[in-house]
């Protein structure tokens, strides 16, 4: 099918570096298969009460697979770890079963166009087979007619998002309500009562301090940690892509050799590469170390003795190693002194700072209403505080002193010049009272300008969240049995 897709045009060689980038990128670091079928459940799953077969689901899976290679591109390695295959596997699934009752088709034609449109299949703006031949193979490993069939069900599932917001509209007031929104500002007064500054002066009494200890380990342990060896073949200063692509070709070599026997420290020191280690580190202190983050994400996922391949980076060619593993533990109670003291040093803190917040407003309501004239920064002098005023800003808008802060924000534009006092209101630093100054408007002309292009994008949201809403009621209907987590750990107690 679609063989002429394949031989259309005039050929054009791809160039052997671009070929090797290709193979480097995509087709030596993975697997093609990802499930073995030697024992667990004999199939994948069900849905709509069918059976889905472990064949089924890994067709889906790898088409998920594919459609985020075309989606992040180059980046796909690095947003990998975070994807989850499994669920877009299911998704896709439960879509296609919903397209078919649907009656939807996609024609050959169809297929054609979308696939020649895509630029990663040209050469000087054409769609070029040869090309088109080589990305399949060793981008999306797979065959033309799979990569095909998935461009095939993408466009099915594109036709059932259109036909599942075509009637949903939104009018002026909503879009001049989203833009408000999104670029109104307000201006505020504050108050900020520091935990900090209550904390000066406390001390921890030490039966308090054991009994915490002793009713809240769970909450005190320690999170697992590893620690890794690792050796780096670095880009050489101002590097062109020549001479990082013989690094690559020189690092596979050396992953190969290494792999062989297990044998890091060995073949490093034939090849005068040093051996460093990263010193334990857990998933929360893992950016402590200075290491890349795709280097980091691949350790905290490698067992122990586990040799990882190349890992990418800007800076060159990692090979790591896990070399040693601590399991999630309690610390003892002297280990955990300490931050037990710190704990309950705070919490005392974070009492008194609440009900010297709740003596403030307490006050500043009692000379507003013996004279509402009174201003809120003349009020807080009175009563030895300093008020503090933010610029006009926007929601989502970092604050100087405050940072993001949802509450703070919330609470500020829920004030006006009616109700321009807030209440008592938790922060990471402390407690907070707020008092209105100033709500500029929207830039009216700068509002129609933008118009047009904001509409498209409300519009847009609004489809998405209409057919998110009609996934999840699919999903419901579907009943899915999921037997892929299962059958991972079966696999897995078996290596």
């Amino acid at each position: 099918m679609l063989k002429h897709l394949r031989k259309k045009g005039v050929s054009k060689k791809v160039s052997w570096f671009v070929a090797v980038i290709i193979i480097l990128s995509f087709g030596i670091f993975g697997s093609a298969n990802i499930l073995n079928r030697t024992t667990g459940p004999q199939y994948a799953g069900k849905i709509f009460g069918k059976t889905i077969s472990l064949e089924q689901f890994e067709k889906s899976w790898r088409r998920a697979r594919n459609q985020n290679i075309i989606r992040y591109g180059d980046n796909f390695d690095k947003v990998s770890p975070f994807l989850d295959l499994d669920s877009e596997a299911w998704d896709r699934l439960i879509l296609l079963s919903e397209a078919s009752k649907q009656h939807i088709k996609i024609f050959d034609q169809n297929v054609i166009d979308a696939i020649e449109n895509y630029s990663f299949f040209q050469q000087k703006g054409k769609f070029d087979p040869e090309m088109y031949k080589r990305v399949i193979r060793y981008v999306f490993r797979c065959e033309p007619r799979d990569f095909e069939e998935s461009i095939r069900e993408s466009l099915m599932f594109a036709k059932l998002y259109n036909t599942q917001t075509l009637s949903i509209n939104i009018t002026d007031a909503d879009v001049e309500a989203s833009y408000k929104k999104q670029n109104e500002r307000i201006q505020v007064n504050y108050v900020l009562l520091s935990y900090d500054d209550h904390k000066k002066g406390l001390s921890a009494d030490p039966v308090e301090v054991k009994n915490y200890y002793d009713t809240h380990k769970e909450e005190l342990r320690l999170s697992s940690t590893i620690n890794m060896e690792y050796v780096l073949l670095e880009f050489p200063k101002d590097a062109d892509k020549t001479a990082k692509l013989e690094i690559a070709n020189n690092v596979e070599k050396l992953y190969r050799v290494i792999l062989k026997d297990n044998r890091l420290n060995e073949v490093a020191a034939v090849n005068n590469l040093t051996v460093k280690e990263s010193g334990f580190f857990s998933e929360e202190t893992a950016q402590k170390t200075g290491l890349p983050l795709e280097v980091l994400q691949r350790a905290l996922a490698l067992e122990q003795n586990k040799i990882s391949g190349p890992i990418e980076t800007s800076g060159g060619f990692y090979i790591i190693r896990l070399k040693e593993k601590k399991d999630s533990s309690i610390p003892s109670f002297e280990e955990a002194r300490g931050k037990v003291e710190d704990i309950v040093l705070t919490k005392k803190s974070q009492e008194i700072t609440k009900q010297k917040a709740d003596e403030t407003l307490k006050k500043i309501k009692g000379q507003l209403s013996s004279n509402p004239q009174n201003k809120f920064t003349d009020m807080a002098a009175a009563l030895n505080l300093k008020a503090a005023q933010t610029e006009a800003f926007a929601r989502g808008q970092y604050l100087p002193t405050i940072g993001f802060s949802k509450e703070f924000q919330e609470t500020a534009f829920s004030l006006n010049a009616n109700n321009n006092l807030s209440d008592v209101i938790e922060l990471a630093k402390g407690y907070a009272i707020l008092s209105f100054v100033a709500r500029p408007g929207i830039d009216q002309e700068k509002f129609a300008k933008e118009k047009e292009e904001f509409t498209k994008r409300v519009l847009l949201a609004k489809k998405n969240e209409a057919f998110s809403n009609f996934v999840g009621r699919l999903r419901l209907k579907a009943n899915l049995q999921d037997n892929i987590v299962r059958y991972k750990k079966t696999q897995k107690s078996e290596e």
